[in-house]
């Protein structure tokens, strides 16, 4: 049994998870869509054992220029816990794309629930300030107890995933910047994210700043 937040990834054109993956989205029909970004869409998966993942598939141009943004997301997702971050379960690996398997919300994003649906649950003051309390709590553990830093980038409704009692979840570090904050890298220039989501001090970073 491999520790906790130990990944496995495999590295291949075949494996039992990666077949059970295809099986359950039926080859990822578009009906088992549950989100889509600048990274790739994303799928629900129910597999035979009842686990429930959401998978993140990544092609073509963006899988290439991604690649590396996977890797980031195993080694530094794998290895953290915190009720307000998504857990990260899994990563595949094929020629074609990347799947990277994280534990599903019930209850979709923040959005879904602000702009979505009819069936959408109302939320709420007292759970608003709830999720904005945990929203905040996540966010304080990526940047003041993770070494190096974790500077998430691109905070916004759809990125804040609810779990079926409406706890938050942080979710989507493809874009995470890890900063180390030695001397020797107190700064950092260049700006990902979503104009108007972006936390101020993004452009440039240091140690006085946090």
């Amino acid at each position: 049994t491999k520790p906790e937040g130990e990944l496995n990834p495999f590295f291949g054109e075949s494996s039992s998870k990666l077949n059970e993956v295809l099986e359950s989205t039926e080859n990822f029909d578009d009906k088992y869509i549950i989100g889509t970004g600048g990274q790739g869409t994303v799928y629900k998966a129910t597999l035979r054992s009842g686990e429930v993942y959401a998978v993140k598939k990544l092609v073509g141009h963006a899988h290439k220029i991604l690649h590396g943004s996977m890797i980031r997301e195993m080694n530094t997702l794998g290895q953290i816990r915190h009720r307000n971050l998504v857990k990260l379960k899994d990563v595949l690996f094929r020629r074609e794309y990347g799947l990277i398997l994280y534990e599903f919300m019930d209850n979709g994003s923040l959005y879904d629930v602000l702009h979505g649906t009819e069936a959408a649950p109302v939320l709420e003051w007292r759970t608003r300030y709830d999720i904005a309390l945990g929203t905040a709590h996540g966010l304080a553990y990526l940047h003041n107890d993770c070494h190096p830093a974790i500077i998430h980038r691109d905070i916004k409704p759809k990125n804040i995933l609810l779990d079926k009692d409406m706890v938050p979840h942080i979710s989507d570090f493809g874009i995470a910047k890890l900063i180390d904050l030695s001397p020797a890298a107190s700064e950092t220039t260049g700006i990902v994210g979503t104009v108007g989501y972006m936390a101020p001090g993004d452009g440039i970073f240091n140690q006085e700043y946090h």
